[in-house]
C-alpha cells in the first residue's frame, strides 16, 4: 500500500462511487463527497458507517475546499458528474429536464473548483473518470460517422467531439492537464466505457451492427460497450 491514507470520492454517493468505496475501503480512510447521501442515491445503499459523508454541490469552491478539509485528503478519486448531455439536440422533440447548461456547469465547472481547492490546500494526486466519448464516438449531432485515424486508438488519437458531455469531459481533462503542470498535482485520467452494474446490468449479447441505428446523437454505429462497475 502507498504512502496515501485519505482518499475522497466526488460523486461518492453513486453507482461508480459505491464499487470503488467497496474496493478501497479495507486499506484506506475514504470520505464520500455528494450532493445526496448514499441512502437518497437512485440505487440507494448504505455505506454502514465505514465512510465520512459529506454533502455539497461539486460547483462550488467553499464545499470542496470544505470536503477536502474535513476528508483531510491526500488523494481524490473524482467521479463526480452529469452522465449526459443536458442541452437541447436537434433530434429531440421535448426539452431536457434539467436546464439546458447544466452539463457544462457541473462538468467543467465542477472539476475547475475542485482542482482549485486541492490546489489550494495542497492535494497531490487526482484520479479523474473521463470517458471514451472523448474521441467523438457517441452523441454524432451532425450524423457524420467517426473515424478511427488508426489503431490502436491511443492518448494521441484525434479527439472530434460534438456534443456537450463529451466535450465537457475532454475539457475537464485539460483542466487536469493544466493544475498538473502549474502545482505539480499528479493526475490520472480513466477513458472508461459504459458502465455495468450487478444491480442493473446491460446486454451482453449485442451484435455488431450492418447499418447505422438511431441514438442519443442521430444516427449512428454502435456496439454498446460497457465495462463491469468491479472491474472499472
Amino acid at each position: 500500500m502507498s504512502s496515501y491514507k485519505n482518499v475522497l470520492i466526488t460523486g461518492g454517493a453513486g453507482n461508480l462511487g459505491r464499487h470503488v468505496f467497496e474496493e478501497l475501503k479495507a486499506d484506506y480512510n475514504v470520505a464520500l463527497f455528494d450532493q445526496v447521501a448514499p441512502g437518497e442515491a437512485p440505487f440507494p445503499w448504505d455505506p454502514k458507517g465505514e465512510a465520512m459523508v459529506i454533502k455539497g454541490p461539486l460547483t462550488d469552491l467553499g464545499s470542496c475546499m470544505r470536503a477536502i478539509s474535513l476528508a483531510e485528503a491526500d488523494v481524490i478519486v473524482h467521479l463526480g458528474a452529469l452522465p449526459g448531455p443536458s442541452d437541447m439536440q436537434p433530434h429531440q422533440k421535448r426539452p431536457q429536464r434539467a436546464p439546458e447548461e447544466t452539463t457544462m456547469m457541473s462538468n467543467v465547472m465542477g472539476t475547475y473548483f475542485l482542482m482549485d481547492a486541492a490546489r489550494r490546500l495542497g492535494v497531490k494526486k487526482v484520479i479523474f473518470a473521463s470517458t471514451y466519448y472523448v474521441l467523438g464516438l457517441g452523441n454524432r449531432i451532425s450524423g457524420t460517422p467517426f473515424k478511427v485515424e488508426y489503431l490502436p486508438i491511443d492518448e494521441n488519437h484525434p479527439n472530434v467531439p460534438e456534443d456537450t458531455y463529451s466535450l465537457s469531459k475532454l475539457v475537464d481533462e485539460e483542466i487536469l492537464a493544466a493544475y498538473s503542470r502549474a502545482y505539480g498535482i499528479r493526475v490520472i485520467c480513466f477513458r472508461l466505457m459504459g458502465v455495468s452494474y450487478p444491480y442493473r446490468p446491460h446486454p451482453t449479447d449485442v451484435a455488431v451492427p450492418t447499418e447505422k441505428q438511431d441514438w442519443v446523437g442521430g444516427p449512428q454505429v454502435s456496439t454498446m460497450q460497457y465495462s463491469d462497475a468491479r472491474d472499472i
